[in-house]
């Protein structure tokens, strides 16, 4: 998958699942983690919902290397707003079938992760992180300046762009 630009609003997981319904799976296991009602700042990112190569791998060995300063894990909030604005853009649900975890963990310290966004909705689960499984992936997001919704990013330099997985160089790929 390539990176989309995405404004991060400040609103949390809770108010964008009470202002779309529709696109979340009825789950209430989170209502109140913090991860679930914490706002994020406003900014604008380019997240990656899930880096090629990551999946079947634990949350150590998908960690985010030395891929550049602004390379990091994006929180489920802000995969979350990702993936809603590339919907209302393009009507198309990433991350079908497959899950990506998260920065954040809950409140019995599970990671996060985020996906299955099928017409059921959009699924926030949890799970420890030396779990492995073919479908769950990592997110990834960058830090950039200026402002407009979402877009694809093609990578300029994509050492810059890349992720370090279990010693293994990852670049993201380029969509046609």
């Amino acid at each position: 998958m390539s990176y989309i630009k995405v404004d991060i609003k400040p609103k949390s997981i809770n108010q964008l699942r009470k202002e779309n319904p529709d696109l979340f799976y009825e789950l209430s296991w989170y209502d109140k983690e913090k991860f679930a009602t914490t706002k994020p700042k406003a900014e604008t990112l380019y997240i990656c919902p899930q880096v090629n190569g990551s999946p079947d791998k634990t949350w150590d060995e998908q960690q985010v290397g030395n891929g550049g300063p602004n390379l990091t894990v994006p929180t489920a909030n802000q995969l979350i707003q990702c993936l809603i604005a590339h919907y209302e853009e393009t009507g198309e649900r990433l991350l079908g079938a497959t899950y990506s975890r998260t920065n954040d963990v809950d409140s019995d310290g599970s990671r996060v992760y985020v996906g299955d966004f099928d017409a059921d909705g959009l699924v926030v689960s949890y799970c420890w992180d030396d779990f492995r499984y073919s479908g769950l992936g990592l997110a990834s997001s960058r830090k950039s300046p200026g402002t407009s919704s979402i877009e694809s990013l093609e990578p300029v330099d994509p050492v810059e762009l890349s992720v370090v997985i279990n010693g293994v160089t990852y670049v993201p790929k380029r969509e046609e």
